[in-house]
């Protein structure tokens, strides 16, 4: 995995830049089973120079992963608030994702079980329709 650290209208102090090295490792684990092309870029800055209280830092992750981008934003009062937060939010994008991948296979599966069970007769397939064109016929 890629990742990519931006910093806007601020530095970020060797405290800071561990805490979040830690934290990327840690995603780092979660995502490699979906290979080398995935790709993460975080952005850390403050909002505006004009507020000086209150939720002024920003805190914004894009995660590239085979055809499909995951994306969280958050605001704090301090770098790393904003970015936990941040990567909390990408955690559930994960998760979100991993089992809509999940739900697909067994959505199939299920389909298939239930094909298996039922007759050739039941199935919506060419010979079903012949039947039904047959049975117009006799009506008129």
């Amino acid at each position: 995995m890629t990742t990519t650290l931006k910093q806007t209208d601020i530095k970020i102090n060797p405290a800071e830049q561990k805490h979040i090295d830690q934290h990327v490792a840690k995603l780092n684990t979660i995502v490699k089973k979906y290979g080398t092309g995935v790709m993460l870029e975080i952005e850390v800055g403050r909002l505006s120079r004009h507020h000086r209280k209150g939720e002024i830092y920003h805190a914004e992750c894009n995660l590239t992963l085979p055809k499909k981008l995951l994306r969280a934003e958050a605001e704090g009062q301090d770098v790393i608030t904003a970015f936990e937060a941040c990567r909390k939010e990408l955690l559930r994008e994960i998760d979100r994702y991993k089992t809509s991948k999940e739900e697909g296979n067994y959505r199939q599966a299920r389909k298939l079980k239930k094909m298996s069970r039922m007759t050739p007769l039941a199935w919506r397939g060419e010979g079903r329709e012949e039947e039904k064109s047959e049975e117009t016929e006799e009506v008129y």
